[in-house]
């Protein structure tokens, strides 16, 4: 606890029911996890509102999240005491800060309708353009019931389409800049006047809301998809084969033309980890990949398709 900055105990101490015992239930399992019980990359649910924390055991020890068990295995009759180096600090990620949020009631309830609690708790990094609960409510009568009836189709196509990879915080956004969402990798367009700053038709009215797997950006509506580029293939021109794919990415296109066709292939922190041309019909080894969701770039004759697929 000394270890922590300055005046952060004091500051723990004179809120005893919030974030005191939001941190200390953090430290608390409801379980008896003896040493024998740990795994390496295991996560463990603590009373902390289900969320958990990461046990990794390396060569120079056993770890909590951050903090080393320096003595392991002290037996209670209601359970199990580990002594350990560091305070467990909650992680806070984009979806604590939506679930935080008075202004994002109906957000939250759509992420956890859709599934996408999971997603937006992991490691990301994300970037989380997030309508208020007024920017939902002024979507035409009806529609946020209709998002709300279909969770995993309409409601996550839309909820994906306000997600993009990487951390783009308000100073990396420019005039004109298209950011690649994970709604198949359909972009926003940054449009910055003397108005402010808009994210297609929405305005951020709140810029860089850092989470420790991202940033959230709030924003007055909800972001409308607009017309297709004429600079853009139709969604059929490419077939990615299969998805999730494991060691090789089949990679088909609905057109014939013998022009090269190049590819970029980011990985979830935006990063170009395979670059190369090919024909009409390649197969591309992606077996060096890490896991996890990937967005590929393909242009030819001055078009391009975006579309992302889960390498296993």
């Amino acid at each position: 606890f000394a270890a922590l900055p300055a005046g952060t105990v004091e500051a723990l101490l004179a809120d005893p029911q919030g974030a005191l015992t939001t941190i200390l239930l953090n430290h608390v399992a409801g379980a008896n996890a003896k040493s024998t019980d740990l795994s390496n990359g295991q996560n463990v649910v603590t009373l902390n509102s289900g969320k958990t924390v990461k046990v990794t055991i390396n060569a120079d020890g056993v770890f909590i999240n951050n903090a080393k068990v320096t003595v392991a295995d002290i037996v209670a009759d209601n359970g199990v005491v580990h002594v350990i180096d560091a305070v467990l600090l909650p992680a806070n990620t984009v979806t604590d800060i939506i679930i935080a949020s008075p202004a994002h009631n109906t957000l939250e309830a759509a992420v956890s309708a859709a599934g996408l609690v999971n997603t937006l708790n992991g490691a990301g990094p994300f970037t989380v353009f997030a309508p208020t609960d007024g920017a939902f409510a002024a979507l035409p009568a009806g529609t946020v019931e209709a998002l709300l009836a279909d969770p995993n189709g309409l409601l996550k196509s839309v909820l994906l389409f306000h997600v993009a990879v990487g951390t783009t915080k308000a100073t990396d956004l420019s005039n004109g800049q298209n950011i690649v969402t994970l709604n198949n990798g359909k972009t926003v367009k940054v449009t910055i006047n003397a108005d402010g700053v808009f994210i297609n038709n929405a305005k951020v009215t709140v810029a860089d809301i850092i989470a420790d797997n991202g940033v959230v950006h709030v924003i007055d509506a909800v972001i409308a998809e607009t017309s297709s580029s004429d600079d853009d293939f139709d969604d059929n021109a490419f077939e990615i084969l299969p998805n999730p794919a494991a060691d090789f990415l089949i990679i088909k296109s609905g057109f014939n033309s013998n022009e090269n066709i190049s590819i970029d292939i980011y990985n979830i922190s935006g990063q170009i980890v395979v670059s190369q041309k090919i024909r009409n019909e390649s197969k591309i080894d992606i077996s060096s990949l890490n896991t996890g969701l990937h967005l590929i770039d393909i242009k030819s004759e001055g078009k391009r398709a975006v579309k992302r697929f889960v390498k296993r």
